[in-house]
């Protein structure tokens, strides 16, 4: 591949707007040099479902099928005690 095309490609992946859930941690100049992330209320499940949607459009796949690769089938409960 030739230089000049690889350039064009990376100009092309960085002008896209991040659609991640870590785009809220990005918080504002609060006065500092450097910017002060700011912790988002977001919890794991709704992180894996934001990647997931992500992928399923990617892949295109449909309503339906979606729904079944969100449901479990089986579910292993583990308790624990702490002393």
């Amino acid at each position: 591949m030739e230089e000049g095309a690889t350039e064009t490609v990376e100009r092309a992946e960085s002008s896209e707007e991040d659609e991640s859930p870590r785009a809220a941690n990005r918080g504002e100049d609060q006065g500092g040099s450097e910017s002060t992330p700011i912790r988002a209320e977001v919890s794991n499940y709704e992180i894996v479902s934001h990647y997931f949607e992500l992928a399923a459009d990617r892949l295109e796949i449909p309503d339906d099928i979606r729904a079944v690769l969100r449901s479990a089938y089986r579910e292993v409960q583990v308790q624990i005690p702490v002393r």
